[in-house]
């Protein structure tokens, strides 16, 4: 008996769009499967390697820790082959995905690839942003065009803070696309960050989870915090001790933690 033998890279393609979305029914969604035919492809893949690769449970799906143990060598295995199918090819081949086949600048850059390199076999699909980063992992795609998405909080949230990046963004010379969800925190912001569906502008004190990268913005932006009491209570003793160590805090012009200091990004 020969483990893992009648392991192909159709089977591992297919494992690896379930532990990306860790979700059957988008998996298959993204492959051009039904759900029924990639369950059975997994149980297949999980016989031939004698473990369980994915825990299913009426809460979802999660990777065992043998899934987690064969993800990256899966990974590796795919890009190997792929590669290894493009290095001997006779001509050179790029597959490439323009999110949109009738966006201009996407068919700009393409007609000047072709002009520059007329023996390139160059494929292209329009399948969008949701299916590039998957395919990319496993080598099924070597590029893709995406817009950025830019988080930003629900006006109700912080209007303030909404304003004063949109101005930013404006007088860097852009109008950020929007990205449509919105979060309670900064902190789970970032973790949509994290996922790479979107970039955003945060406060240095805010921690980085694992996946993202800080870039400085040159010139910095400072956020002009305010504080803010009723007026009826001005003469507040409680308060006016806040205002006077707010003031403190000013006068002696120490370097603000919340100084912005740039994108957050995958």
């Amino acid at each position: 008996m020969n483990p893992g033998g009648g392991i192909d890279l159709r089977l591992l393609t297919y494992f690896l769009a379930v532990a990306d979305e860790l979700h059957f029914t988008r998996a298959a969604r993204l492959l051009f499967v039904s759900q029924p035919a990639l369950s059975n492809q997994i149980r297949r893949l999980e016989k031939e390697l004698g473990v369980a690769l994915f825990d299913r449970t009426s809460r979802g799906v999660a990777l065992t820790e043998a899934g987690r143990a064969f993800l990256p060598y899966a990974r590796q295995a795919t890009v190997a082959i792929r590669a290894g199918v493009a290095a001997v090819a006779p001509r050179p081949l790029l597959r490439v995905d323009v999110l949109d086949a009738e966006l201009a600048l996407p068919r700009e850059v393409l007609k000047r690839l072709r002009l520059a390199h007329r023996d390139l076999r160059l494929t292209v699909t329009a399948e969008g942003s949701v299916s590039q980063r998957r395919r990319i992992l496993s080598g099924e795609l070597d590029a893709g065009f995406r817009g950025e998405a830019f988080y930003l909080p629900h006006e109700t949230l912080a209007p303030e803070w909404t304003a004063f990046v949109l101005a930013a963004c404006r007088a860097a010379g852009f109008t950020p696309a929007r990205y449509p969800v919105s979060t309670a925190s900064a902190a789970a912001a970032l973790e949509l960050v994290a996922e790479g569906g979107c970039v955003t502008v945060s406060l240095r004190s805010t921690p980085l989870p694992a996946g993202t990268a800080r870039l400085r913005l040159v010139p910095e932006l400072t956020y002009p915090w305010v504080m803010v009491w009723h007026r009826d209570r001005t003469g507040d003793v409680a308060l006016g001790w806040l205002r006077a160590a707010a003031d403190g805090s000013r006068q002696a012009h120490r370097p603000d933690p919340d100084d912005l200091s740039g994108w957050s990004q995958s």
